[in-house]
């Protein structure tokens, strides 16, 4: 019997050192071979930066059944999302020439005049550009096509010698405002005109100069082939690869909770009124104050200063938020939730329990990105996220509702977001 149980002793013996190597085996792919009872969160926006908000091509006359040229009395159409500071540029090919096309002032159209939508015929911003990279022949005689390099400029200011027809005498632009900030654009190959109007490209953006700027050469875009062959494809493409929604993520609140708590919010229930309204609004400060007295909490805190920056800001693509907790309860849950910048309510967090911090009786480590949702706080109605004059970019706040927090995805609000792997990065590394 004794030799039995001391069989039995050694055998628990070999077990437990056998844990304690796996423990730390984890612990040594961490960096090291003891734990403080201190976890590292990194909250890192992970989205690629992009030069415009939106972009297309339009190809094909309404009516038409296949791509091609609108010829006199077809037009083509096109819609988008617009909101307050961003404008519309586009390009159509002037198809009788060398290298001729119709666009707006280099800068682009604001969309906006405070609150005033752009609406109605605005072909008086419509211009009819030289894009420089063909000798130009007379209107309608494009045979030699000699190449060349020159500033792209109004061709009312070439003094090739010959006489071109008036905008209005060949195209006509009318901007339709359908609501909200959506808006649909006709352009239109008039009766009785010169020339049909090639297929184009479209771009929303707030910076200046998004396809070209007068009195400079052609980038190598596409500009020049949408120019000379009425062919959009190249700069449609080079506007598509560097358009997106971008969306700063906003300074937030942590708390550390037992299991089985609904700290910050609860699925398919109302907000309930701390101030996760104002976080999902770009605003920690009221829900940090709120959760300073609940003493229910193990513990609680704000992160709004990016890594390497001196004062609070929001993170923009590459930066990231570091904070510190404490636990050493393998019942310790994490929360956190952070504001989806270009939003009306939206925000990024765990599920409504938290996260576990413990896997046994071991932290967790590494890479948690697969454990955030992006939750609608429902105290306010959506907009086209980017897009919206009610958003924190652009306006004070749009109009209050009273829904049941749920992940945008159940939400069917008609518009389309990123992936959580596209816009945020989180990660825990234990100290």
């Amino acid at each position: 019997m004794k030799s039995k149980l001391a069989l039995g002793s050694l055998l628990v013996t070999i077990l437990f050192l056998f844990s304690q190597c796996d423990k730390l085996k984890d612990l040594e792919e961490m960096g090291g071979t003891t734990f403080s009872g201190k976890f590292k969160v990194t909250i890192e926006n992970v989205q690629a930066p992009k030069l415009f908000f939106a972009s297309g091509v339009f190809n094909t006359p309404v009516g038409d059944n296949s791509p091609g040229n609108a010829t006199p009395g077809k037009y083509y159409e096109f819609s988008f999302y617009a909101g307050k500071g961003q404008r519309l540029s586009f390009t159509t090919m002037f198809g009788r020439s060398n290298d001729a096309f119709f666009a707006p002032d280099g800068k682009g159209l604001q969309m906006w005049n405070g609150d005033t939508p752009l609406s109605g015929d605005i072909t008086p911003m419509v211009y009819l550009w030289d894009s420089g990279t063909q000798v130009n022949e007379a209107p309608g005689m494009a045979v030699l096509h000699t190449p060349e390099s020159v500033p792209v400029m109004l061709i009312s200011q070439v003094n090739d010698g010959f006489t071109w027809p008036t905008v209005a005498s060949v195209i006509k632009v009318t901007v339709f405002y359908e609501g909200t900030t959506k808006f649909k654009v006709r352009v239109e190959d008039v009766i009785g005109a010169f020339t049909p109007l090639s297929p184009g490209t479209w771009v929303i953006h707030t910076a200046d100069y998004p396809v070209f700027q007068p009195g400079t050469l052609d980038r190598g875009q596409g500009l020049a082939p949408q120019s000379q062959m009425g062919d959009p494809t190249k700069l449609g493409q080079y506007l598509a690869d560097n358009s997106g929604l971008v969306t700063p993520i906003s300074p937030g609140v942590w708390t550390i909770t037992k299991a089985g708590e609904f700290p910050l919010f609860k699925k398919n229930h109302l907000d309930y009124g701390d101030g996760l309204k104002y976080i999902a609004q770009g605003d920690p400060t009221a829900l940090a104050a709120w959760l300073a007295t609940d003493h229910d909490l193990i513990s609680t805190g704000v992160y709004n200063t990016p890594v390497g920056a001196s004062a609070p800001n929001k993170l923009f693509p590459g930066d990231k938020f570091e904070f510190i907790v404490s636990s050493k309860n393998n019942n310790d849950y994490l929360s956190f939730a952070s504001m989806f910048g270009e939003s009306n309510d939206l925000f990024f967090a765990p599920s409504d329990k938290g996260i576990s911090l413990w896997n046994g009786k071991n932290p967790i480590y590494g890479d948690i990105t697969s454990q955030i949702i992006l939750w609608d706080d429902g105290t306010e109605v959506n907009e086209y996220p980017g897009a919206g004059n009610n958003q924190p970019a652009r306006g004070p706040g749009g109009i209050a509702e009273s829904d049941p927090i749920v992940p945008v995805y159940q939400v069917n609000d008609g518009f389309t977001y990123p992936t959580i792997p596209m816009l945020i990065k989180v990660t825990i590394t234990p100290q």
